[in-house]
């Protein structure tokens, strides 16, 4: 395994994610396609992935592969559920996105203190940099909605727990020598296994959608499959106080860059502001750990 090959995975996730993030909109824009059957299908688009990953490679039907892999998939697809249901109780997404935006710090923290990842003073700026960017790209100035009742408000923090503990465990789970085809295959199984959920949660299921829909869809939630193992991947090679904050803070910039072209929308000021935090961010935490990488793999004359 090359040592900085954690840096070409991560690179993929932000390439595959920012693009998925620039045009997954358009069928529910175009054609009002619910979330729940935009779920029901990445559920099904995760089989692309799941079926070259597992290529030649044998599953792993461990105890301790099973309980990881089940965590690792009800924590990030039973988090997207209850994001859709929260989103549906009316709780406004300018309210409820900068609450989820914190779950990458969540994955730095458990890393730090259970892990035992270490990162020099450079390092941690670059981290703060970045969890600085994902809190910018979530903030916007509101529509002035009134928002009663706190369960909005409890259910948006289970997500960012279940996304923070998702990508922790990815990296207990690589730890622990579980094969990445492995972790992802539960992954996609799991995904699967809430899609009737989803099903049950489409509003009015009587209403028919063009083919267009469906395929425009599966299109894009391919993108968002693949960022996922892509995600794994960097996660099983390098540190998940690294690898978390920088695809989070990475792949809504390239969001932004395509939403520019596409739709020729500018981005918000707080937009702009995570842009130049992400990257500085980004480019400092990937610096400093090379550097330090570098000075471990030096020999002592």
């Amino acid at each position: 395994m090359k040592r900085n090959s954690w840096i070409i995975y991560t690179l993929m996730v932000v390439l595959t994610w920012g693009v998925w993030g620039g045009v997954s909109a358009f069928p529910t824009q175009k054609y009002s396609f619910p979330d729940q059957w935009i779920y029901i299908i990445w559920a099904i688009t995760m089989l692309i992935p799941c079926y070259f990953t597992l290529k030649g490679k044998k599953i792993d039907f461990s105890p301790q592969s099973i309980i990881y892999g089940l965590v690792i998939g009800f924590t990030g697809a039973g988090g997207q559920l209850l994001l859709f249901k929260t989103l549906g109780m009316g709780a406004p997404a300018y309210l409820v996105f900068p609450i989820i935006s914190i779950s990458p710090a969540i994955t730095v923290i458990l890393s730090l203190v259970l892990l035992k990842e270490r990162i020099n003073f450079l390092g941690t700026l670059g981290i703060i940099l970045a969890l600085l960017s994902i809190l910018a790209f979530s903030i916007s100035q509101g529509d002035g909605t009134q928002v009663s009742g706190s369960l909005w408000l409890i259910f948006s923090v289970i997500i960012c727990l279940a996304w923070g503990l998702q990508a922790f465990f990815m990296k207990r789970a690589s730890n622990c020598n579980i094969q990445d085809s492995s972790i992802f295959f539960y992954m996609t199984l799991t995904g699967i296994i809430l899609a009737p959920i989803a099903y049950a949660m489409i509003p009015d299921k009587s209403v028919g959608y063009p083919a267009a829909a469906y395929l425009i869809t599966a299109a894009t939630q391919v993108l968002n499959a693949v960022g996922a193992l892509f995600l794994v991947m960097a996660l099983s090679r390098g540190k998940a106080i690294i690898v978390a904050p920088c695809t989070n803070a990475l792949a809504p910039v390239l969001t932004a860059v395509i939403s520019l072209l596409i739709y020729q929308t500018l981005p918000t000021t707080y937009a702009f502001i995570g842009i130049i935090l992400a990257i500085t961010g980004s480019t400092i935490m990937v610096y400093s750990e090379e550097k330090s990488s570098i000075v471990k793999t030096q020999p002592i004359v």
